[in-house]
């Protein structure tokens, strides 16, 4: 596992005089640096006097890279500006969550201060140093907060454009971007910066992409990866299977109406998480899954299309719960009172997790529809009427409870010895053998 410290190291540039943090759109065409506007203008002190032109700006990665830079953004309000440049990707993610006071924080950039830094005899990575600061003040536009050094102003010069990382699991979250450093008395400093949040208005003013992760804006990102999870005993079965799921699906998975993040954005409905952590809908392995159910919803019904009609299809018959904890036994309580009210008679929850401990049949979950079947713990802490009707609501209307990771293993790598000596001139056969397995559990029969 990467080292977060160096994740921040490799994302953190050098422009101009100041410093800055490249964070990737929807897109691998083009990535974003996100750095303060002052930066960027041709006197800091006076914007007045306008923007410096683009190829008068230069952007060094600390590889001593110098970036290509297509166009640049700015706040009208507030000293933050994203600069569009050549395609890098990133792996830091914003906080969408306000500071709190006493919030541990870590200020990373370019001083000037030495001999050492901004030499160019030496190499950029040389030239970076870190602080560590706690969080005195927040609002909206402003985020103050104290370094536990005693930092001096000239030690931060070079520091603008920089950021404060809240660094959570190792994921690394950008909270701030610093602009100035303020001396209140002779003994006190303080930093700075403009909450990230409000890089949404430069976005939105601008129609520019959102800042996640590229293959939320292409399904046909994630085919690659798709049933890649699963174990066989003979590797070439894997990449043979997948290699039939792209081949059946290529073509529509790449005129696709809809993407990932449209689906969130539209169709939040349409996929509930048992997540605390609010950007568990942007993980890769929740859609990876996602493409693998629809790849096998069309070896089922190959008339469908990919297309925002078949999505409202999916709404109404679907249901897609998606956790992260290692047994689904952990769950079993949020996922048997879960409400399933708004989807039609044979309906399917489609469990999509991806732990170690899995039921024993892809349906097993069923049994808990009835509720004197649920295990003892479980009922005799039910009081609420809406949960025990929303348990009714899964028995009187047949919706079924399947673990999708499960279902997966049940009708391929369960079944490779079925497929072990066909090749793609068994094309044919090799469907309907998927055909079987697939259908036992999920039929694609329109219920409404």
């Amino acid at each position: 596992m990467v080292n977060p410290q160096d994740l921040i190291i490799k994302n953190t540039v050098v422009i101009d005089d100041g410093s800055g943090v490249i964070l990737q759109p929807m897109t691998k065409e083009f990535s974003y640096v996100v750095t303060a506007k002052h930066v960027i203008q041709i006197d800091k002190n006076d914007i007045s006097k306008g923007f410096k032109s683009k190829d008068d700006i230069e952007v060094y990665t600390t590889a001593d890279t110098k970036i290509a830079l297509f166009d640049f953004y700015y706040h009208q309000d507030v000293d933050l500006a994203i600069l569009k440049v050549e395609y890098l990707g990133s792996d830091i993610l914003i906080k969408n969550t306000n500071c709190q006071f006493d919030e541990r924080l870590q200020l990373w950039g370019f001083p000037k201060f030495s001999a050492d830094h901004r030499n160019e005899e030496k190499p950029r990575i040389d030239w970076i140093e870190s602080y560590a600061a706690t969080v005195s003040s927040v609002s909206s536009n402003k985020l103050e907060c104290k370094a536990d050094d005693s930092v001096e102003i000239t030690g931060l010069e070079g520091f603008s454009g920089g950021g404060l990382f809240d660094i959570v699991s190792d994921k690394i979250y950008l909270a701030a971007i610093e602009y100035r450093v303020y001396k209140p008395d002779e003994y006190v400093n303080r930093i700075y910066s403009v909450p990230i949040q409000n890089i949404q208005k430069i976005l939105d003013e601008n129609d520019l992409l959102p800042i996640c992760p590229p293959y939320l804006g292409s399904l046909s990102e994630l085919t690659s990866e798709a049933f890649q999870s699963l174990s066989f005993f003979n590797p070439k079965n894997k990449e043979k299977l997948a290699k039939l799921f792209t081949h059946l699906s290529k073509d529509k998975i790449e005129h696709a109406s809809f993407t990932p993040h449209s689906l969130i954005n539209k169709n939040r409905e349409l996929i509930s998480e048992l997540n605390k952590d609010p950007k568990s809908i942007e993980n890769k392995d929740l859609w990876v899954s996602i493409i693998e159910f629809l790849q096998v919803y069309e070896l089922l019904d190959p008339q469908f299309q990919w297309d925002e009609e078949f999505v409202n299809y999916l709404t109404k018959n679907f249901k897609f719960l998606y956790f992260i904890d290692n047994s689904w036994k952990d769950k079993l309580k949020e996922i048997v009172l879960f409400d399933c009210g708004d989807l039609v008679n044979k309906g399917y929850l489609m469990l999509i997790h991806h732990g170690h401990d899995r039921p024993d049949v892809p349906d097993q979950l069923n049994q808990y529809r009835d509720p004197e079947k649920l295990p003892h713990i479980i009922a005799s802490g039910i009081d609420d009427p809406d949960s025990i009707a929303h348990i009714y609501s899964k028995k009187t209307k047949d919706i079924s409870i399947l673990h999708f990771a499960k279902l997966n293993k049940f009708s391929l790598s369960d079944k490779e010895h079925e497929f072990d000596n066909l090749t793609f001139t068994h094309l044919e056969q090799i469907k309907n053998q998927l055909i079987d397995s697939y259908s036992m559990y999920l039929s694609c029969v329109e219920k409404k």
